[in-house]
């Protein structure tokens, strides 16, 4: 519990600290991304902490890239 309250106060601090810069200098894309990354890793972090499963990233790299690898492969055997 504590640690999601953690997790949701430095969301806020940090976008309480970075967004009225960006807004006062006109960089409205900026802000859209930093908004859309803060918010994606608030989402992660909460989910690491309620012990939820992850998929791993390098999975789906693996499972795109091995058809190609698989052919490289039989090219020069």
């Amino acid at each position: 519990m504590w640690l999601l309250v953690g997790i949701v106060g430095t969301l806020l601090w940090m976008g309480f600290i970075e967004l009225p810069h960006l807004w006062k200098d006109r960089r409205r894309k900026d802000m859209w991304v930093t908004l859309v990354l803060m918010l994606l890793i608030c989402a992660v972090g909460m989910a690491k902490a309620l012990h939820l499963l992850l998929p791993n990233p390098l999975d789906w790299i693996a499972a795109v890239i091995g058809p190609f690898a698989k052919a490289v492969y039989a090219c020069f055997e």
